[in-house]
């Protein structure tokens, strides 16, 4: 949840995440200029903190645009369409239909 990530993050159990905190948990330990802007406009009231109630509005808001971007399943539309169902079939390696073959019964070896 939300409330997990936050409170892994800030490490010191302030109720709230500081520029150092998130700097010391971002992924690969790198921190450039984006991310930089990143959590200042998640810092809504500028205080150079994250309180819950920002991190939580962050995700939402990340959540939903990822939604959006998400292809979904005209049959499911909660569900998210599956890439895999648009691949060839391909035949298993060392074994399977020779195409081209008279009736297609040859195996491939």
């Amino acid at each position: 949840t939300a409330r997990d990530a936050f409170s892994r993050i800030d490490v010191n159990n302030a109720g709230m995440i500081s520029i150092e905190e998130a700097r010391s948990a971002f992924v690969n330990g790198v921190w450039d200029d984006e991310a930089e802007k990143v959590f200042t406009e998640m810092d809504k009231n500028g205080d150079g903190k994250l309180k819950l109630e920002e991190f939580e509005e962050a995700l939402r808001l990340t959540q939903e645009a990822r939604a959006r971007m998400v292809p979904q399943h005209p049959q499911h539309p909660q569900h998210p369409t599956h890439t895999h169902h648009n691949l060839p079939s391909i035949p298993p390696v060392g074994g399977g239909v020779q195409h081209g073959s008279p009736a297609g019964r040859s195996v491939v070896r």
